[in-house]
């Protein structure tokens, strides 16, 4: 399990790890991809690409462009600022 904690950092529960921080959304891939949004004005990539925390081994990709997101079969869907998919 994966939770968002009042210091805006995405946390796995199970080893207590913190995974990425500055976070606004999150969500979590069945393979255990992290995808996060973070306020727009922090530093992200905002490609496709994934960057491994050696600490935690888990693979996250920072999104700055987007409003919020969801998973759809696994697949990210983001919502930009005039709340359309992309």
């Amino acid at each position: 399990m994966y939770y968002l904690g009042t210091d805006d950092c995405v946390h796995r529960a199970s080893d207590d790890k913190t995974l990425v921080c500055d976070v606004m959304d999150f969500e979590v891939t069945a393979d255990k991809k992290v995808y996060v949004l973070v306020p727009p004005n922090s530093p992200a990539d905002n490609n496709d690409e994934f960057v491994l925390n050696t600490t935690s081994s888990t693979y996250y990709q920072r999104r700055s462009d987007s409003k919020a997101l969801t998973l759809i079969r696994d697949k990210p869907v983001f919502i930009d600022n005039d709340y359309k998919a992309t």
